[in-house]
């Protein structure tokens, strides 16, 4: 159970990127043009649902992962694993964070108005991570006007990247996205200098969508978590809200100490 909530922790640190682009050198020519292709590729969306399966190497089970997002409003990621049911849920709206362990029956909730008004599109931005689209953080999703704030090349093989520019000591780390030559998000990559990196790369199939995620902490310590989402699929239905009378109440320091 406590390597399981270490890899939705890992899930969630995914969505919010810290990795840099890809090494391969690029064309001269900029192709800022080329992001208004890739805006008209992401089809419009109010809610949206996946279901899947999370392995690694360390985790001696296959739990099954749903998430459920009603645009700018809510994320909700539940975990269940064979003979138990659910054992996990977060979720995260414009005013809350909250986090729900069934196993150990305990919960925390913190106010999450303090940080929106610090990054007011976290909660558009998370979602478009796990959308697979490519956003410039705290600007949204790439556009015509936010492609100015990113360094948009093709390379020989018709592949794309997308380097968003960051402030050094502004923004303590790089990131970066590599696209195919049809605009689907082959890859998001992230780097800490120094301190830790992270690579996200997709796999698509008809009706899914396959994430292979690496985490090095430059340390000697790499995680690798795959996640299948064997169905995305456009719509779905909000989870009814977990019952915690009963449950203890923690803060989250503590609630993660226990999983330590």
């Amino acid at each position: 159970m406590k390597k399981l909530f270490i890899f939705i922790s890992l899930i969630f640190a995914c969505i919010m990127p810290f990795g840099a682009a890809g090494k391969e050198k690029p064309a001269v020519v900029s192709e800022n043009i080329v992001t208004e292709d890739v805006v008209l590729s992401y089809p419009s969306w109010h809610n949206v649902e996946f279901s899947g399966k999370i392995s690694a190497d360390k985790l001696p089970i296959k739990p099954t992962i749903k998430i459920y997002m009603l645009r700018d409003s809510l994320i909700q990621l539940s975990a269940r694993v064979p003979l138990m049911g659910e054992v996990a849920r977060v979720t995260v709206t414009p005013t809350t964070i909250s986090l729900v362990n069934k196993y150990k029956k305990t919960y925390c909730e913190e106010d999450a108005s303090n940080l929106m008004d610090f990054y007011p599109s976290g909660l558009s931005d998370l979602q478009s991570f796990l959308l697979a689209r490519a956003v410039v953080l705290g600007k949204g999703e790439i556009n015509g006007p936010v492609s100015e704030l990113a360094d948009v090349n093709r390379l020989d093989n018709g592949n794309i990247t997308i380097i968003p520019f960051t402030e050094p000591g502004i923004v303590p780390f790089s990131y970066g996205y590599l696209l195919s030559p049809s605009l689907r998000t082959l890859a998001t990559l992230v780097n800490i200098a120094g301190k830790a990196s992270l690579e996200l790369q997709y796999k698509y199939e008809e009706r899914g969508m396959q994430i292979d995620a690496l985490y090095d902490n430059m340390k000697g310590k790499k995680v690798n978590v795959k996640l299948d989402f064997n169905t995305v699929k456009w719509g779905g239905r909000e989870m009814p809200a977990v019952k915690t009378s009963g449950f203890t109440k923690l803060g989250f320091k503590d609630f993660f100490k226990q999983l330590m």
